[in-house]
């Protein structure tokens, strides 16, 4: 076995390990309540109870729910502790040949030329004007509102709404500091401050009880290039690292939000179902089953195994394609975020190694 092929081998058994944990303790975990609670309601489920375990029935009667619930949670601790120990002695013979492989792709992305290190930084900084260049318009107008201002994030260290001169300064300040990361080679500083700025006005648009994700993994980036501009390529190595990770984890996070708050009704396609009549001019022609059902199995399978991206080339390519058509097809069907959304541009930084290797021939 590759160890390409053993690595996505961790990432199947990771993610599995969540999907495992997040249904057994999620919809299972309700439906063996409801079931203890009321036995009647499921007969074919009680018939199959009956038949392997009779005394169930006699049990319940002596034993509150509460019991029988902390017992099935011990099962499938139990059954955590087996995998991952299982996992612990099989890594533990692989250890060493996974640690050169993540040296050899961490060595590659490292040694970055200076113009790709300068392509990184103009592309990236040109989409945060590109992103943010109506925030300043936005939180002008929350001015009117700002008895409605709850701070969120960073902002709570500051917690209050600045006005409107406050608001003219941080903007200013804010692609002041973006003309200097763009043009002058020294920018360390520089994108700490557009960072920082960018993460408080984020704070201050999302401070009225409206959370959205648009720029979740822009975010991430925007954290994390500090280290990118720093003069010392191991800096770098982890910055680029530290970026496709944190896209990969973000999209499998979104996966589990929908099975932890939905559980399996998300596959019932109700929800999809529900936007899509919502935007009936187009969304009408959707309707029909089993589309509903088929994108919503579609959507958390991508979520799901889009980490799988960061590791493996030709995963990577399906990835990005098919994160491209999902974003795509929610802006056009559902209105929900756009064609040029920043998920989308942040697949620049999913490219595979060998984009980045200097030294092929």
């Amino acid at each position: 076995m590759s160890l390409d092929n053993k690595l996505v081998s961790i990432l199947i058994l990771v993610v599995g390990l969540i999907i495992f944990n997040a249904l057994a303790l999620g919809p299972f975990h309700d439906f063996i309540e409801d079931y203890l609670n009321q036995p009647q309601s499921f007969p074919s489920f009680n018939g199959f109870i009956t038949t392997f375990y009779p005394r169930l029935e006699v049990e319940t009667q002596r034993f509150p729910t509460a019991f029988f619930l902390g017992k099935y949670e011990q099962v499938i601790y139990r059954a955590n502790l087996v995998i991952l120990f299982s996992f612990l002695f099989w890594a533990g013979i692989q250890i060493q040949r996974l640690r050169d492989y993540f040296e050899r792709q961490y060595t590659v992305l490292s040694h970055l030329n200076s113009l790709q290190i300068k392509w990184f930084t103009v592309s990236f900084y040109l989409a945060c004007i590109y992103y943010t260049y109506d925030w300043p318009a936005n939180l002008l107008s929350l001015t009117a509102v700002q008895e409605l201002f709850k701070p969120v994030g960073i902002v709570q260290w500051i917690p209050f709404f600045p006005n409107k001169l406050g608001i003219y300064f941080i903007s200013i300040t804010y692609f002041f500091l973006i003309a200097v990361c763009i043009l002058y080679e020294r920018k360390f500083w520089a994108s700490i401050g557009v960072a920082l700025l960018f993460l408080y006005q984020l704070g201050l648009l999302q401070g009225f009880e409206k959370i959205d994700h648009t720029y979740a993994t822009f975010t991430y980036a925007v954290i994390l290039l500090p280290l990118f501009h720093q003069n010392n390529f191991h800096f770098r190595g982890m910055a680029i690292a530290g970026i496709r990770i944190s896209i990969g984890l973000a999209y499998l996070f979104s996966a589990l939000e929908k099975l932890m708050t939905g559980g399996l009704s998300w596959l019932s396609g109700h929800t999809i179902k529900m936007q899509l009549l919502a935007n009936m001019e187009k969304g009408h022609w959707f309707l029909y089953e089993p589309f509903p059902q088929i994108a919503s199995l579609f959507v958390l399978l991508f979520q799901f195994f889009f980490v799988f991206s960061i590791v493996s080339g030709r995963a990577c390519f399906i990835f990005v394609v098919a994160g491209i058509l999902f974003h795509w097809s929610t802006a056009f069907l559902i209105d929900v975020g756009g064609y040029d959304s920043p998920w989308i541009f942040m697949y620049i930084f999913l490219f595979g190694t060998k984009t980045f290797d200097t030294n092929k021939k």
